[in-house]
């Protein structure tokens, strides 16, 4: 049987991911991220840990300490500029 650690709130989801309750709410409805609906007016959504960090890893990439690739970072070139001009025509 799974211990109550292993499942988490919509809230608590939201606050992982970093995103709105309606956010994940709506993921959930898409059918992106597996629940448990509850049953009951107060029953609500359970994310299970292990759905949760699959769903993580699908959508953000590897997790693990050691990624498989180094993501690759491209440099972009910046020219230089007279600063005395972005002055003048950068004021706030």
């Amino acid at each position: 049987m799974s211990s109550r650690d292993d499942w988490l709130l919509t809230e608590q989801v939201a606050e992982l991911l970093q995103v709105t309750v309606e956010t994940v709410r709506r993921w959930i409805r898409e059918g992106e991220i597996p629940v448990l609906d509850l049953p009951g007016r107060r029953g609500g959504y359970r994310v299970s840990r292990a759905d949760m960090d699959t769903y993580i890893e699908r959508r953000y990439g590897y997790l693990g300490k050691r990624s498989p690739e180094p993501r690759k970072h491209r440099l972009r070139r910046v020219e230089t500029f007279d600063l005395g001009l972005a002055d003048r025509t950068c004021s706030v």
